[in-house]
């Protein structure tokens, strides 16, 4: 069974994303992190391509447990998106 919370605990272990403060049945709270969105002009830039190719690369070599889950399907996908509608 996917569980995001889990996720998000084990990717925060290998250096991503943001600390989870708490996790419901309902819900999570993350902490915040001030930070900026990239615009369209700055993503085209070869460097910050280089920088974002890189980090990706990272994020998918992240070894995943073996009784974790290893994909999520697009039915729960869909019911996500259908919960914020």
């Amino acid at each position: 069974m996917f569980s995001l919370p889990r996720y998000l605990r084990h990717l925060n272990e290998h250096g991503y994303g943001v600390p989870m403060l708490g996790s419901f049945s309902n819900g999570i709270v993350l902490k915040f992190i001030k930070g900026d969105v990239l615009k369209a002009d700055e993503v085209l830039q070869p460097e910050l391509q280089r920088i974002i190719a890189r980090n990706l690369a990272q994020l998918h070599s992240i070894p995943v447990p073996s009784d974790m889950p290893t994909r999520l399907d697009f039915f729960t996908l869909i019911s996500w998106v259908q919960k914020i509608y």
